[in-house]
């Protein structure tokens, strides 16, 4: 008699072009290389990042300055690409508060800087005049080794200051270590960096992966084909990818030689993708 011993792992790749969730929200693997430490499964999480690039404060648009640190996220950490065009300016103009051009009402996710530290609980906790982390990162995940001087246009809670974005001479700015929104006015036609914030990411776990019907099936005398179903606890995501290795192993009481009997058997891998 042989025994064959199933032995699989799964790991899951991001979607290359992502689709948002019902309220809004992108799925991220459980693995994905931005999630915060120790996130599971249904937690969820914003990306704040510094643009290493700088403009003037000049523009009335809000999509102006959207468009902008929407350029910086496309050029920045590989796995923040794909949702580039999802990022928004943490700024305020005559006509739109930064609250809400980036959705931050309520009481809202836990805010991170990307590839750093926690930098607000919640939204409130965002909007209360100082954060837990000053450092800052820029759009590849770099540590700031300097307070940063940050276009914002906006009070401490996000609603827009009388020194907006586009103002006609001085706009209020903040400090990545000091007041991050509210610190000091500027002139307008200087240049600065600004602030780009996610959409909410949700962790998603990757499927289990049972065998069925078990996982050891011996075959005894003559030939014959040993099969297993492997079966997923949840259907694959569209776009997702789900890879299984698997090895074959003999019983360490069996013998290829055993009474004439010719054991064929292949190890390898299998990827199917939703």
């Amino acid at each position: 008699m042989f025994l064959l011993l199933f032995a699989f792992a799964a790991t899951t790749a991001a979607q290359t072009t992502p689709t948002a969730n019902d309220d809004g929200s992108y799925s991220v693997p459980y693995d994905w290389a931005l999630k915060p430490s120790g996130f599971s499964g249904g937690e969820r999480f914003r990306l704040l990042f510094v643009t290493s690039t700088q403009r003037d404060a000049t523009a009335t648009s809000i999509a102006t300055y959207n468009s902008f640190v929407q350029t910086s996220a496309a050029a920045g950490h590989s796995a923040i690409q794909p949702y580039s065009a999802q990022f928004k300016v943490v700024g305020s103009t005559a006509t739109v508060d930064a609250r809400d051009n980036t959705s931050t009402t309520g009481r809202g996710v836990p805010i991170y800087w990307l590839n750093g530290a926690k930098v607000a609980d919640n939204y409130p906790d965002f909007y209360d005049g100082s954060w837990d982390d000053g450092s800052g990162r820029n759009e590849t995940g770099t540590m700031l080794l300097n307070a940063t001087t940050v276009w914002t246009g906006s009070q401490d809670d996000g609603t827009k200051h009388s020194n907006s974005l586009g103002h006609a001479q001085f706009v209020i700015g903040g400090n990545t270590r000091l007041s991050p929104l509210n610190q000091a006015g500027e002139v307008s036609t200087g240049n600065d960096n600004f602030y780009g914030l996610s959409p909410v990411f949700v962790v998603t776990p990757p499927p289990d992966v049972s065998l069925y019907p078990a996982d050891a099936i011996g075959r005894e005398g003559g030939t014959g084909t040993a099969s297993v179903e492997l079966r997923l606890s949840r259907a694959l995501e569209s776009g997702e990818t789900l890879t299984v290795d698997y090895s074959i192993n003999l019983d360490t009481g069996v013998s290829e030689s055993d009474n004439g009997v010719t054991l064929s058997h292949t190890a390898g891998s299998n990827t199917s993708t939703g």
